[in-house]
């Protein structure tokens, strides 16, 4: 086996998502010399509702990515529907300026401009790397092996941060219970939640959407229909692991037996052919990964999970991105915060859609309740978008 670039740095960040390239171009701006290394090459498709939270304006400011973000052409979003199983809608418009808007934005073309702003940063990139092992060395150093296209190598720090997903093999590798069990709920009308998948395609744009947002309830689980711009549409999806393999073997059934099992869904929206393949995430529950070690940061999912439901994801990765780089920065060199304005935990919507959407009889009975009372409507968007 060729081994080749066994360096040391500062910093080792392990994901090059939003969560990771926010850290690792914060840490290198800070002085710090970073090795930034991720499994795939970018751009790369990324399984996401493709919607991005005004709440992530702030951390684009902090990066300088949000002037080349604002030119970007960007598909901005202002009103939502979500129409239950049982056909009743509830609608909203969704308030934005014109320097902080709600937008969509293939995840392919957002986390490749912010990983090319880590390299800009001064962070060392590997792409097309995989971890194989990571372990702490006599001299209490973090080590890690990976196998990049040159072959195989290793790269030393006393810091590593994993940013590398839901299923962190950072996590895995270094903590021996990486996710906090959740409660499973009955057969009766619901839908595990240790037993969701999430299901993402691309499809041609969709004129009926507009600069909304789509939202449907279906018996196995929610679907979100976004345009990203003038010619293509995001479909996202959450349902069981039955339906998600179904959808690779026989795309015409599986739509049938999911999101067109909503009638409101198969009238407004009878074409929705993937552009390309379908791409899948398991699990898809929030939960958090628990565990404490000297030198070792876990951001982004892996770190905490959030209900895809409310499109905050993105949001909560770039502020713990951020937020560790803040700390690591403080221990290196004592500067100042640089993070702006307060913290933010995941909005009681958030926490309370996972529970909700969980079972089908529940989701549709929230629906109903929340069409009869409008008034309420606002306060609920307002809360997960600012």
């Amino acid at each position: 086996m060729t081994r080749f670039s066994d360096e040391r740095y500062d910093v080792i960040v392990v994901g090059a998502g939003p969560a990771g390239s926010s850290c690792a171009a914060l840490l290198a701006r800070g002085g710090l010399r970073v090795v930034l290394l991720d499994k795939a090459q970018f751009p790369r498709e990324k399984i996401c509702g493709d919607c991005i939270n005004p709440k992530c304006w702030p951390l684009f400011e902090l990066l300088g990515v949000a002037a080349t973000l604002r030119a970007h052409n960007l598909h901005v979003l202002d009103s939502f529907r979500v129409t239950s199983s049982a056909g009743v809608e509830l609608r909203g418009t969704i308030a934005w300026d014109d320097r902080s808007p709600f937008f969509s934005i293939k995840r392919s073309a957002l986390d490749t401009l912010l990983l090319e702003n880590a390299s800009d940063s001064g962070v060392t990139i590997h792409e097309k790397t995989t971890v194989i092992d990571v372990w702490r060395n006599n001299s209490r150093d973090m080590v890690i092996r990976a196998s990049g296209e040159n072959g195989i190598f290793e790269v030393t720090s006393n810091i590593i941060v994993g940013a590398d997903g839901r299923n962190s093999v950072i996590a895995k590798k270094l903590f021996q219970k990486v996710g906090v069990s959740q409660r499973q709920y009955g057969a009766h009308g619901s839908l595990q939640k240790e037993r969701r998948v999430g299901v993402q395609w691309h499809s041609h744009h969709q004129p009926q959407s507009g600069s909304g947002v789509e939202l449907f309830l279906f018996e196995s689980g929610y679907c979100g229909i976004v345009n990203v711009g003038d010619q293509a549409a995001n479909i996202a999806m959450v349902t069981t692991p039955d339906h998600a393999l179904l959808g690779k073997q026989n795309f015409s059934r599986f739509l049938e037996e999911t999101l067109y099992s909503n009638p409101a869904a198969r009238e407004r929206f009878s074409s929705l052919v993937p552009m390309g393949e379908l791409s899948t995430a398991f699990p898809i529950h929030p939960r958090f990964h628990r565990g404490r070690k000297q030198g070792v940061f876990l951001v982004g999912d892996a770190c905490q999970t959030v209900e895809p439901f409310t499109g905050e994801g993105v949001f909560f990765a770039m502020q713990g991105g951020a937020l560790v780089a803040q700390r690591i920065l403080g221990s290196h060199t004592h500067r100042a915060s640089f993070f702006p304005g307060r913290v933010r935990r995941p909005f009681w919507a958030n926490r309370l859609s996972s529970p909700l959407l969980s079972h089908r009889h529940t989701a549709n009975a929230l629906v109903s309740f929340a069409s009869r009372f409008p008034s309420l409507i606002p306060l609920v968007v307002r809360g997960i978008i600012r």
